[in-house]
């Protein structure tokens, strides 16, 4: 295990530091029991912005806001 790394207390995977770790992971970590497979299905389905724990889009304003700015 790398030192940048924890276990995850709910599945016991390897997490490293930032990485994207959705519950979903876990039951698929329990499910195989390859981290590697889980790192792979996440990275086909969210992308290459769950790897290094950033979202898509986590900069835009939230609908009240929007609406203040607005003015309605």
């Amino acid at each position: 295990m790398s030192k940048d790394a924890t276990i995850c207390q709910e599945c016991g995977m390897e997490v490293r530091r930032g990485e994207y770790h959705p519950y979903a992971a876990c039951l698929m970590f329990k499910a195989c029991g390859d981290r590697e497979t889980v790192q792979s299905i996440l990275l086909a389905i969210h992308g290459p912005g769950a790897r290094s724990g950033t979202r898509k889009g986590s900069r835009r304003r939230g609908g009240a806001e929007r609406r203040r700015r607005n003015g309605r």
